[in-house]
């Protein structure tokens, strides 16, 4: 195992195989204080695009693993929540200043790291769909991405052109994607879990809306063009959060 490195504003990059040395934190109990050492490490899976950072908590001779996603959230090695208990000594570390700059600057290299690989660290970050992803009556011209053919009343065979966004609000950094039918008339959220909800409540809408999830929800293609999507906006993500970060001054 190498020896751990101190994270401070001066390392410049992260390795998958380096351990790195968040520091000493205290943590009072009821029959006295207790002190961790924190080790870290980023994900080791050559080609995963994950922010997931783990966190090594040793004291005493022993040491617990957890890993800490950007959500916050605090997991076992299956990736699934701690104990109750664990994650409230897991919190109260992570409230403080000390390490919430050293991770903060942890996830800002990993993000480097991961644009890096990809190609799409430096300058503006554009989307450029492979024309192979394109669905039958796509029109790049036009932004369309295909279109979805819904059947009427009479057997009438409607086609209704459609493209996905992101999300619009310059300061989220939501995953959600958004279904846009007909030039934008209609929209339909898609959330990570692959949940489907209509943007709008009208009638006829939501007719549409049950439409459309029944013939695309399932349709390899589409869901082939959600993954690219997906992925696109959590590097999109990570190209901002970067540059905001780049804006300050770390102190650590």
């Amino acid at each position: 195992m190498t020896e751990p490195i101190k994270v401070h504003a001066g390392l410049i990059r992260v390795d998958r195989d380096q351990t790195y040395n968040l520091g000493h934190f205290a943590v009072d109990f009821p029959d006295g204080e207790l002190l961790f050492e924190l080790h870290a490490g980023v994900c080791g899976e050559a080609g995963c695009p994950c922010d997931n950072i783990l966190i090594r908590f040793i004291t005493q001779g022993s040491a617990y693993h957890a890993w800490l996603n950007a959500e916050g959230d605090w997991l076992d090695g299956d990736h699934k929540p701690v104990s109750a208990e664990m994650e409230d000594v897991f919190r109260i570390i992570q409230d403080t200043e000390k390490f919430r700059e050293r991770y903060g600057h942890l996830l800002y290299l990993r993000r480097r790291q991961v644009l890096d690989e990809a190609g799409r660290l430096g300058g503006k970050f554009e989307v450029l769909l492979p024309k192979n992803l394109l669905m039958p009556g796509a029109e790049p011209e036009k932004q369309t991405l295909g279109t979805v053919t819904i059947e009427g009343k009479k057997g009438r065979r409607h086609k209704h052109p459609f493209r996905l966004e992101f999300c619009g609000d310059p300061g989220c950094y939501c995953e959600n994607l958004f279904l846009a039918l007909d030039d934008g008339a209609t929209s339909i959220c898609i959330e990570p879990s692959n949940k489907w909800s209509p943007v709008g409540e009208s009638q006829e809408q939501n007719k549409l809306f049950t439409k459309v999830q029944a013939k695309l929800k399932r349709s390899k293609p589409f869901n082939a063009l959600l993954d690219f999507f997906r992925t696109e906006r959590m590097l999109l993500n990570y190209h901002r959060h970067i540059q905001a970060w780049q804006d300050r001054v770390p102190v650590v």
